[in-house]
């Protein structure tokens, strides 16, 4: 994964929110990744306070567009998103 341009994508999602809506000061987001053979993203789902549905799509769209490393059949990555604003 190129790591820089993946938190980029979720930070400008979550900046946009924050501007939207003050309240989103923090939160985590568990997010699971369906992964296919060549390591692209077959499907994410997140999961999360309802707060933060607000950015639920965006942070689908710029997650979609990671690249994960390949493997001999599909795969499922699971992680949490943290996220905290100023």
């Amino acid at each position: 994964m190129r790591n820089k341009e993946n938190q980029a994508g979720i930070k400008t999602c979550y900046e946009r929110a924050l501007r939207r809506d003050g309240r989103l000061r923090t939160g985590r987001l568990d997010v699971t990744v369906s992964v296919g053979e060549n390591g692209t993203v077959r499907h994410v789902q997140v999961q999360g306070p309802a707060d933060f549905l607000l950015i639920d799509g965006c942070i689908k769209d710029a997650i979609r567009h990671w690249h994960f490393p390949a493997n001999s059949e599909e795969y499922a990555a699971s992680f949490p998103l943290i996220l905290q604003g100023g």
